[in-house]
């Protein structure tokens, strides 16, 4: 015959406790609420000229085919079927309803497009603030800005 363990009662709340802790502490822990930001907020989308669309989750997103960067920026991979964006080719940083948009010493280039459709060529590593499209490479592209409801 085979014999069934006995039975145990399930453990106190202190055994739970942190070492070093009181039953009394426990308290606190229920006592501190940690505030979520549920704001309607800002929200961003980089759309290129193909109509893909990638969602922008940070202030600071570096773009290219297999890109690398900073802590806390967003690394946005695109297919790139021409192979003229580099792998890190630029630095958006998204504020309100401006850029500014930084060539990352790319190999082809970034060209801002102006309202009238004059085309600026950046420096490597110049920066511009700006409003609508450009062209990475040959990848053409801008950002819109709406509301979340």
């Amino acid at each position: 015959m085979v014999s069934a363990p006995p039975l145990t009662q399930p453990p106190s709340p202190v055994e739970f406790a942190a070492p070093g802790a009181d039953a009394d502490d426990d308290d606190d822990d229920f006592e501190a609420t940690v505030v979520v930001s549920r704001r309607r907020g800002v929200r961003r989308v980089l759309v290129l000229d193909d109509g893909r669309s990638f969602a922008l989750s940070a202030t600071s997103v570096v773009i290219g085919r297999n890109p690398t960067g900073e802590p806390g920026e967003q690394r946005l991979a695109i297919a790139d079927s021409t192979r003229t964006l580099s792998k890190t080719h630029a630095r958006l940083i998204v504020q309100a309803d401006e850029w500014r948009l930084t060539d990352l010493h790319s190999t082809n280039g970034v060209v801002v497009v102006a309202d009238d459709g004059a085309e600026t060529l950046l420096d490597p590593g110049e920066s511009v603030i700006g409003a609508g499209r450009f062209v990475l490479g040959e990848v053409g592209m801008h950002v819109e800005v709406g509301t979340d409801s």
